[in-house]
């Protein structure tokens, strides 16, 4: 569930730009992740946690933005609020999945027990 808000916060932030921009797709989506985890992680660095996906190969200085991004996301996903209301109807869709692949296999019987 916090996984679908944050995909939910995306993409109104990546509906915000333009379809002709030359960005890439993961660089729009770190520059939106970005612009959460400034409001939503006030206690990251994000130049610091950019550093630990700088490599050196060949001499060269490479930026990981793959391993940053999912980072990133992954951190955003945790301060991601979840409401008693969601949980109970997460709960309902799961026991409605489960009545009802019970009852379509003959295990149970439709009408026993669908109060609770």
């Amino acid at each position: 569930m916090q996984a679908i808000a944050l995909d939910y916060q995306i993409d109104e932030l990546l509906v915000e730009k333009t379809a002709d921009e030359p960005e890439m797709l993961t660089r729009r989506t770190r520059k939106a992740l970005e612009k959460l985890a400034k409001k939503q992680l006030p206690d990251i660095s994000l130049r610091e946690l950019r550093k630990e996906f700088q490599r050196e190969v060949a001499g060269e200085s490479s930026f990981d933005e793959i391993a940053y991004v999912a980072d990133l996301r992954q951190q955003l996903e945790r301060v991601q609020p979840v409401d008693d209301i969601q949980l109970i109807a997460l709960a309902e869709t799961r026991r409605a999945a489960i009545i009802n692949q019970l009852t379509a296999t003959n295990v149970l019987d439709p009408y026993a027990n669908r109060n609770g």
